[in-house]
């Protein structure tokens, strides 16, 4: 069960949850720590420290959800059940993560709390969305199909951020940057708050078994995912992956304001990024089916690569940095868009090798991996920001310029490297899948 053809509507109902994690996520990544910072006014040590500490917290919630799923029975199924009670909460605290209401002053406290409370509820979100995938189907070619819907409108949800947000923050705003965030903070909450529904209310578990009517305990689910040597090294590149794209997505804010000295560029360089997702999108199935999901990791990594000298090149011309961000992207979406559909794939030989199908803690520590990512880019760009005495207040040093130049064009070469290099151990999926239509694996 589970193998059948899927409707128009199963696809993209499911698809329609990625709009609004491609506006939060981005939105987050893209400009929290310059929030803090810029707009807010805190230190750089605090706005770091309080996004790793929030960070960690995605990290735990993400497995914590995952062991939930796996033990979870319900009429709604076994991942539906996490999205009918946080895709509410996710929309509110987003929009409180970006007001700042007299009381908060520059303590941090609040800054923390509405941030923690968001990165819960929106993990949770998450891990059990990206979990429901392998609950919708077993079957390979609607995998790709539900994967390219998701991918689509994720590009979507990245090109509208990239084009809309800084005009959005300067419209509403009017000189008042904080007002702006706030008020576009509101839009994009209504908007997730709308799609997460859609995609809860409409999405169906199909993909059942035995073993998912059960409830897995922690031990038996995790020590049958780490029997899964290709799962370990497929969260090792999730990992670093995460930090090669928030390398370049955070360093272009700081890279278009210092060393630019325009900021409105960040946006153009952002949009060239998210642009390159949407074609990325309309290519990725076919492409996949005929190079392979692995290959499509190694090229767009080694491409990612190449563009780096494009970076470097260009200096400060505004044309030649977006042609090289829409590249870059490509790369990017290349090496990313796949890994729902190689974690599904895994998940279905952890079950046929042991009889026990994790998807809940499989996924989740995709995500785990993902969120590690995150604090280990946020840990390195503070440190990076720190080293080279960056400050809002006093003049742009040489040495300043530097620091945010070597985070936006040295570190992602370094950790897509080191992700193209782990790729190429994971197995050529074009073999396995001739192996199972001769039948070799059933």
């Amino acid at each position: 069960m589970g193998s059948e053809k899927l409707s128009k509507r199963d696809v993209w109902t499911y698809g329609i949850g990625e709009l609004p994690i491609a506006l939060l996520s981005v939105t987050i990544s893209s400009y929290i720590q310059y929030y803090y910072t810029d707009v807010i006014g805190l230190s750089v040590a605090l706005a770091g420290t309080i996004v790793m500490i929030c960070r960690v917290i995605e990290v735990a919630a993400s497995p914590i959800t995952g062991i939930l799923v796996d033990r979870t029975n319900t009429k709604y199924g076994k991942a539906r059940p996490f999205l009918r009670y946080t895709f509410l909460p996710t929309g509110i605290f987003f929009f409180l993560t970006f007001t700042q209401p007299g009381f908060a002053g520059k303590s941090g406290w609040y800054y923390l709390l509405t941030y923690a409370l968001f990165c819960v509820a929106y993990n949770v979100f998450v891990a059990s969305y990206i979990a429901l995938f392998s609950c919708i189907t077993r079957n390979p070619d609607e995998r790709l199909r539900l994967n390219q819907s998701s991918v689509i409108l994720y590009s979507f949800g990245n090109v509208a951020m990239a084009l809309l947000l800084q005009p959005l923050v300067k419209q509403f705003g009017k000189g008042d940057e904080q007002h702006g965030f706030m008020t576009v903070a509101a839009i994009f909450s209504v908007i997730t708050v709308i799609c997460l529904y859609i995609c809860y209310r409409f999405s169906h578990e199909r993909a059942t078994s035995s073993e998912e009517k059960q409830r897995i305990s922690l031990k038996e689910g995790f020590g049958a995912a780490v029997k899964n040597r290709q799962w370990l090294i497929l969260c090792f590149i999730r990992c670093m992956s995460c930090m090669t794209w928030q390398m370049r997505n955070q360093g272009a804010v700081y890279y278009a304001k210092y060393y630019l000295e325009v900021p409105d560029y960040s946006g153009y360089m952002l949009t060239g990024i998210m642009l390159s997702s949407v074609l990325v999108g309309f290519l990725i199935t076919p492409l996949a089916r005929r190079i392979g999901n692995r290959n499509c990791i190694v090229f767009g990594f080694a491409m990612n690569i190449l563009v780096t000298v494009g970076f470097y090149l260009a200096g400060k011309s505004i044309v030649g940095l977006c042609i090289c961000s829409f590249l870059s992207g490509i790369g990017t979406n290349l090496g990313t868009t796949l890994f729902p559909v190689i974690c599904a794939g895994q998940i279905d030989e952890t079950e046929r090798q042991t009889g026990v199908r994790p998807q809940g803690i499989m996924t989740s520590f995709i995500n785990v991996s993902n969120g590690a990512g995150s604090v280990l880019s946020a840990l390195v760009i503070t440190l990076s920001l720190s080293v080279s005495h960056y400050t809002t207040q006093g003049p742009v040093t040489d040495t300043m310029i530097g620091g945010i130049r070597f985070i936006f064009i040295v570190l992602p070469v370094i950790f897509a490297a080191i992700t193209m290099v782990a790729a190429l151990y994971l197995h050529d999926d074009r073999v396995h899948r001739r192996k199972r239509i001769l039948g070799h694996e059933f």
